[in-house]
């Protein structure tokens, strides 16, 4: 049940996980209170998954900014590509191993040359390619 004075303390607070401690216990949306939980995009990836239950586009700008919470987003809410973070996840050799792995669940050509630039990552993803009858012969690999 909704308590409007505890609703109207934590706004005016401002407490993030104040707040996301009373979205949890009311199970619902409370959209004057998204603003403020956008300001910890941490908070964005369960709030979508758990309250929304979809989407959450307000919050994805600030989801694509950082590639981890992309993935995260991507494989907890979108449960498939996301097309628009794919640029800021491509950046970095974890997010884009995790990326091919958990959510496109196969080989990601586009991603291949940055997985590379660390060798543990990249042993992981021919790994993980093996797992899913997808063995790539690395010497056909251009630009290595």
């Amino acid at each position: 049940m909704r308590d409007p004075e505890k609703e109207e303390e934590l706004l005016e607070q401002e407490d993030l996980l104040g707040i996301f401690d009373y979205i949890e216990i009311i199970k619902e949306r409370w959209p004057e209170a998204e603003p403020t939980l956008m300001k910890e995009p941490e908070l964005a990836v369960p709030y979508a998954k758990n309250i929304i239950k979809g989407r959450w586009p307000e919050a994805e700008p600030a989801l694509i900014r950082d590639p981890t919470l992309a993935v995260h987003y991507a494989y907890e809410v979108i449960k498939g590509r996301w097309i628009e973070a794919e640029p800021s996840i491509i950046k970095d050799p974890r997010t884009a191993y995790r990326y091919a792995r958990d959510v496109i669940k196969g080989r990601w050509l586009e991603g291949e040359a940055t997985i590379r630039q660390l060798r543990y990552f990249w042993n992981l993803y021919l790994d993980f390619l093996k797992t899913v009858g997808q063995d790539i012969d690395i010497w056909e690999i251009e630009s290595w």
